[in-house]
């Protein structure tokens, strides 16, 4: 009998260290990230392009390879517009942080696009630096390049 009341009270508190080491909860603008990354595969998906566009800034700058870089709403409105046959867009996030109003995330984007039947899929990494906007998050900087394999 006593060996067992050991046990338990020991057991019991192993299992409250490895409660009390639980992850703290993630802060409300990271779901909000996911949620809009969410979104923006969506609205991708379905064709909803100027869509994808909404979800920046008006202010917004996108910047990719070669000295890439358009600024503003009417950049960024054409720059969606211009993708033909969009079929399937993929973000895998590696890290978000920053404060509830200005926030970044870290990632890789896998976009397929499906011209004359053939689907094409470009693999980038990317920093996108989100804003709040009027109680929104919006893109403001989205900084893209070719993806790199992982170091190890």
């Amino acid at each position: 009998m006593r060996a067992f009341f050991l046990t338990l009270v020991v057991g019991s508190g192993s299992l409250g260290a490895c409660r009390s080491r639980a992850p703290a909860p993630e802060p409300a603008f990271v779901d909000e990230i996911r949620l809009l990354n969410s979104e923006l595969e969506r609205r991708f998906r379905t064709g909803d392009l100027l869509g994808v566009a909404d979800l920046y800034a008006d202010d917004a700058v996108l910047m990719g390879p070669g000295g890439f870089r358009i600024e503003g709403r009417e950049a960024i409105d054409a720059y969606w517009s211009r993708i033909s046959d969009p079929l399937d867009w993929r973000l895998e996030i590696f890290e978000i942080g920053g404060s509830n109003e200005t926030a970044y995330e870290l990632g890789r984007s896998h976009l397929t696009v499906n011209p004359d039947g053939a689907p094409e899929t470009s693999v980038v990494d990317f920093l996108v630096l989100w804003k709040r906007e009027e109680g929104a998050l919006r893109v403001g900087l989205d900084l893209y390049w070719e993806a790199q394999a992982p170091q190890r």
